[in-house]
């Protein structure tokens, strides 16, 4: 609970206090995410753990472990005016991860979705 309560503090002092509008999320499938990933700047981000990334993870992406707990801290410092590439393994981490981002200011996030695995089921390149 305290770390909860943490988190909304540093995600409050990063974002200066203020109510933050959210941005719609772009969901894409592998195809179109990959796509828009090779076609656009920003950054993209992978939320699984540093095992899981060292297992195989898309080209150029940041691990920012979403079960670290400098997570928040990491979310805080992103240019709030760049575009977020975000997956993990399923989906379920990246959305959750969505709504931290949004409430730290991130208003332009690309979801893979159902993550890595429907990236690994398209066919697409992974790096170890």
């Amino acid at each position: 609970m305290i770390n909860l309560i943490l988190a909304v503090f540093l995600v409050g002092a990063a974002t200066g206090c203020q109510a933050q509008k959210a941005g719609p999320v772009e969901n894409l499938g592998p195809e179109a995410f990959a796509k828009q990933l090779e076609s656009s700047d920003g950054i993209l981000i992978d939320v699984r753990t540093p095992d899981e990334y060292s297992q195989g993870h898309i080209a150029g992406a940041r691990l920012m472990n979403f079960h670290d707990p400098s997570f928040l801290e990491n979310v805080a410092a992103l240019d709030t005016a760049e575009t977020v590439y975000l997956y993990c393994r399923s989906g379920n981490r990246s959305s959750q991860a969505i709504k931290i981002m949004q409430e730290a200011g991130i208003t332009g996030i690309v979801h893979l979705e159902k993550g890595i695995n429907s990236w690994k089921a398209a066919g697409l390149p992974l790096e170890q």
